[in-house]
C-alpha cells in the first residue's frame, strides 16, 4: 500500500476541515456526525481521528478556519465610515452564526470543559484560545486596513479590537446563561455596541 505523502496529508486534513464547517453551519454541533464528515471526505472514521483527537476539537479547528476570513473583507473606495461598519458587523454575524448553531447546553459544555482542560491539558488549552488571540488580531488588522483608507483614524486597532471581542464575549456568555436571551436579541445587542463603539451611534 502506497504511503500517504506530507502533501497529501495536509490536503486532506484541509478537506476534512471544509466539510465539517460546511456540516457544522448547515446542520449544527449535535446534528453533524464524524461518520458522516468521513464520508464524504472518502475516508474511514478512524482515519479522521488521526487528524482529529475528537468532534470538539474538529469543531473548534473549524471556527479558527472562519476567523482568517475576516482579512478578506472587501471594502470598496466608495464606502463610507457606516459602510465599513455593517460590512464589520456582517463578516462577524457569519463567524457567530456558526457558534450559536451550537446549543446552549453544549456551549455551556465547552466553557465547562476549557475550565477542565486548563488543569489536565494545558497545552491544548492554549492551543484553543489562540483561535481567540486570531480572531482579535484578525478584527486589528482590519481597522490597520480601514485606516489606510482613511477610516476610523481616530481609533486605536489593537485597542478597539480588545474592547469589540471583550463585547462578544460578553454577549456569549449572557446568551449561555440566561435562558431567555435569544439569538436575535444577541446579534441585535452585539450590532448597537459596535456602532456605539465605532462612532456613537444608539
Amino acid at each position: 500500500m502506497a504511503r500517504t505523502t506530507k502533501q497529501q496529508q495536509v490536503a486532506r486534513k484541509e478537506r476534512i476541515i471544509e466539510v465539517a464547517s460546511k456540516r457544522f453551519l448547515e446542520q449544527g454541533f449535535e446534528n453533524t456526525s464524524t461518520k458522516a464528515i468521513a464520508k464524504e471526505v472518502g475516508i474511514a472514521e478512524g482515519t479522521l481521528f488521526n487528524y482529529f483527537d475528537s468532534k470538539t476539537d474538529l469543531f473548534f479547528e473549524t471556527i479558527g478556519k472562519n476567523v482568517r476570513t475576516l482579512n478578506t473583507i472587501h471594502v470598496a473606495d466608495t464606502f463610507t465610515e457606516k459602510d465599513v461598519s455593517d460590512a464589520l458587523i456582517k463578516e462577524m454575524q457569519r463567524m457567530l452564526h456558526l457558534v450559536l448553531k451550537l446549543p446552549k447546553r453544549i456551549l455551556g459544555e465547552l466553557a465547562l470543559a476549557a475550565i477542565k482542560l486548563a488543569k489536565k491539558k494545558p497545552d491544548k488549552l492554549r492551543r484553543y484560545a489562540e483561535i481567540d488571540f486570531q480572531y482579535m488580531a484578525s478584527i486589528e488588522h482590519y481597522f490597520i486596513r480601514m485606516q489606510s483608507k482613511g477610516y476610523f483614524l481616530h481609533l486605536n486597532p489593537k485597542l478597539i479590537s480588545e474592547m469589540i471581542y471583550s463585547m462578544m464575549a460578553y454577549e456569549l456568555m449572557m446568551y449561555v446563561y440566561d435562558a431567555s436571551r435569544t439569538k436575535t436579541e444577541t446579534f441585535e445587542r452585539i450590532n448597537q455596541k459596535i456602532y456605539v463603539l465605532l462612532d456613537g451611534r444608539m
